[in-house]
């Protein structure tokens, strides 16, 4: 319902006049269509500055108090997903998110765009090895505990006695320190090195528990869900004094 035809042009006005930092234009149909690469865009496209990643040397910390949750992408190559944990992690107070080798970039246009402008809210840090990733997060961020989502679950052949058994995520108490979870890839799950690692108890493993006949769970749903684990327990226990 607007009767004139300077209704949009005043609108971008104001809106320039709101913004000042901004650079607003209207542009046709085609222009959005040639700066996009999807077949339905949204209608808004923006141009912006890649935030510079999180010094390694200054450990983030939550503001509430509570024990902070690192979560660490081991090979997480789908921009969906990696753009899903991202937007994830910051409805679950992750602190940061960490990236090892063969993780998709998450400036991809479709990591940004499942992140749901949740890319530019938590600090990412890209590492170039496993071992790098541990002496960072015991060394410098303080991490007492590491937990990588694996299937392995007790009771199933051979488990019991392995020093590989995961324990259920809700089991797992997310707020004893500052806790690291790793999540692998979805078509090779972890890596040799995070493999390893549970198999000399560097790292422990945890998984989401299934009704049978169910294989695995998507790597950002595996994520979220343990991740959302964590939230409830900030909620509902009082912050220790450290």
């Amino acid at each position: 319902g607007y009767s004139d035809e300077g209704w949009m042009d005043r609108l971008y006005q104001q809106q320039q006049n709101n913004h000042p930092d901004l650079t607003i234009s209207l542009g046709t149909e085609q222009v959005l269509s040639a700066c996009t690469d999807t077949v339905t865009p949204q209608g808004i496209v923006a141009t912006v500055k890649i935030p510079n990643q999180q010094n390694s040397y200054h450990s983030p910390s939550r503001k509430d108090g509570q024990a902070p949750l690192y979560l660490v992408l081991d090979g997480v190559s789908d921009p969906g997903n990696v753009g899903t944990l991202l937007r994830s992690s910051v409805a679950t107070g992750v602190t940061a998110v960490v990236l090892l080798p063969k993780c998709c970039d998450v400036w991809n246009p479709k990591a940004v765009r499942s992140a749901m402008g949740c890319s530019f809210q938590v600090p990412i840090l890209s590492i170039d090895s496993f071992d790098e990733c541990l002496d960072l997060l015991q060394g410098g961020w303080g991490v007492t505990d590491f937990w990588a989502a694996t299937m392995i679950e007790e009771g199933k052949e051979g488990a019991q006695s392995s020093p590989k058994v995961s324990m259920e995520h809700y089991n797992v108490d997310w707020l004893n320190g500052p806790t690291a979870l790793i999540i692998g890839s979805e078509g090779t799950g972890l890596s040799d090195e995070v493999r390893s690692a549970i198999s000399d108890h560097t790292v422990r493993a945890v998984h989401v528990p299934m009704e049978e006949g169910i294989e695995s769970l998507n790597a950002a749903v595996c994520g979220s869900v343990i991740m959302f684990e964590y939230m409830r327990q900030c909620r509902t226990r009082t912050p220790v004094q450290r």
